[in-house]
């Protein structure tokens, strides 16, 4: 399953958490995932996806903004559903992630949070790109990434 189609799966799963701005946490909650926030020692370090007394995790790095932190958490949810959906698959994982697995949990998180149709959409009304990354909960550095990615730009 692509990451676009897994995104399209989740937001037809959990259609009540759908914004904008997407519930992430809510969707992750409702997976069945602890969510918390940590200040990481490492600012580079976003999050990680951690299985604990066979319960899945997701910490994510509370120094980071808000909308950071939403990518960060969607982006973690892909690896959650596609790498690491039983504490077995994730020690199986430990020997090497396919590749490309980073690349698919962005494009998932960004299909996610910055659903096609309401990019487009709100880009054809003619709102502003901060007004559209405010509305969407996202940066303005992943809107337009995703721009570019739908021809938007």
């Amino acid at each position: 399953m692509s990451p676009e189609q897994l995104a399209d799966l989740v937001r037809h799963t959990y259609s009540q958490c759908i914004g904008p701005p997407v519930d992430i946490a809510s969707i992750a909650r409702q997976a069945g995932i602890q969510v918390l926030q940590w200040p990481f020692a490492d600012v580079e370090l976003c999050g990680l996806l951690h299985w604990v007394d066979a319960s899945p995790v997701i910490i994510v790095n509370s120094r980071h903004s808000w909308a950071r932190r939403r990518f960060t958490l969607a982006h973690e949810l892909w690896h959650y559903m596609v790498d690491m959906p039983s504490p077995s698959a994730a020690l199986m994982l430990k020997r090497g992630a396919p590749r490309g697995h980073e690349r698919d949990a962005d494009h998932f998180a960004a299909c996610l949070l910055m659903e096609a149709d309401a990019v487009r959409d709100l880009r054809g009304r003619g709102v502003p790109a901060d007004a559209v990354a405010t509305a969407l909960g996202v940066s303005k550095q992943a809107l337009e990434f995703r721009f570019r990615e739908l021809g938007l730009r």
